[in-house]
């Protein structure tokens, strides 16, 4: 077996970190000369397979994006559609897009802020809690405080839903609110039936299901093939280190592995004219 049972290597370090606290001890007090168990390796956490990432290109793609937009034009349909629209051009996660209001929209500049994201809260039994969506007033990490430009066609959109649900709101006398995808008791949304219809909507096209972070890593897909240097990037995904988003995306552009030699024949053309 590739892995040991799930824990089965943390228990067998806090057991060696232990023995090894109880021979110091005896050293220390009873005389003992040596603690036999700093000779014992704990053995290294075995690494997993890394996941291939999985884009929609160019012909997938155009497939996806037809069939959104011939789907019927219900609120849900609606919902579903401007979801995966602002996450293909903004490369957000999806919690943080469904945690946003209509103030982080900018329309002057045309483009989005994120500084928070939604989490779920879990049931507690012994208080009687039910589980519920929170929203946290921080992103995932540090980086994730960005403000990425999109399309103004994409914030358009957006505001046009937030309009379109406060009215609905209104209309059954509850009260308005900032976020631009609520529930119809205008709270958080969880995720949840949203990622079932993706998954549903994507099996039935026969194109690859990696949840909602399928249009995130096709955005870095399209951004990197067209030449979109590897720091930018890093600004777009929220990542802490340019090093995790070269090291998760450099697959998605395999004809810019070839530029290194493309501007070595060019430079030598050049230099032997």
């Amino acid at each position: 077996m590739k892995r040991a049972n799930k824990g089965s290597a943390k228990d067998f370090g806090a057991v060696i970190h232990k023995l090894k606290d109880i021979f110091d001890y005896g050293i220390t007090n009873y005389g003992l000369t040596a603690n036999p168990v700093s000779t014992v390796k704990i053995p290294p956490k075995p690494k997993s397979n890394k996941q291939r990432i999985m884009v929609l290109h160019d012909d997938s793609l155009a497939m996806w994006l037809n069939y959104l937009e011939n789907l019927d034009n219900s609120r849900a349909n609606r919902r579903f559609k401007f979801i995966c629209n602002t996450l293909l051009a903004s490369a957000l996660r999806i919690n943080e897009l469904l945690a946003l209001t209509i103030d982080d929209l900018n329309f002057e500049e045309s483009s989005i802020s994120f500084n928070k994201t939604l989490l779920w809260k879990t049931a507690n039994k012994k208080t009687g809690t039910k589980g519920e969506v929170v929203c946290k007033a921080t992103p995932k990490t540090d980086a994730g405080n960005r403000c990425i430009p999109v399309p103004l066609s994409i914030l358009e959109e957006l505001q046009d839903f937030h309009n379109e649900m406060n009215k609905y709101l209104k209309l059954h006398n509850r009260p308005e609110t900032k976020l631009i995808f609520p529930t119809i008791y205008g709270n958080y949304m969880c995720d949840r039936n949203e990622r079932t219809t993706l998954k549903k909507r994507l099996a039935g096209l026969g194109l690859p299901d990696y949840g909602f972070h399928l249009f995130r890593h096709t955005h870095a897909s399209m951004l990197l093939n067209a030449g979109t240097n590897w720091k930018e990037l890093q600004v777009r995904m929220g990542h802490k280190s340019i090093s995790t988003t070269m090291d998760t995306y450099a697959e998605l552009a395999p004809q810019r592995k070839l530029e290194a030699v493309d501007i070595y024949l060019d430079k030598l053309a050049e230099l032997t004219q």
